[in-house]
């Protein structure tokens, strides 16, 4: 068995839709047919209930610069976890090391 899917797409500036078009998907499904069946390609059809629509809405320079600064920030942040953690990991080898020399261990 076959299955077609139509979505469809708006477009839109404003409340205004520029155009409508149209996505589709096919899949297919095998089944066990009886052996004595003819031959036969079954179709079925469903349109998507809801429509996708896509607006083109353009950001101002002060929005653009407080996106570009939550990323800076954002990355700062997760460079400072990644750096406490290397440098808690660190601490933890040479105590460790000191460790095992102190008992000999290691030579």
């Amino acid at each position: 068995m076959y299955y077609f899917t139509v979505v469809p797409h708006d477009y839109l500036k404003g409340d205004q839709v520029i155009a409508r078009t149209y996505q589709y998907s096919v899949s297919s499904a095998c089944y066990n047919v009886c052996m004595h069946r003819d031959p036969s390609i079954i179709l079925s059809h469903k349109t998507w209930p809801m429509a996708i629509g896509y607006q083109k809405k353009s950001t101002s320079f002060s929005q653009f610069f407080i996106y570009v600064c939550a990323i800076v920030g954002g990355v700062f942040v997760c460079m400072g976890i990644l750096h406490r953690i290397l440098q808690w990991l660190s601490k933890r080898m040479k105590k460790l090391i000191q460790y095992l020399l102190e008992k000999k261990v290691l030579e």
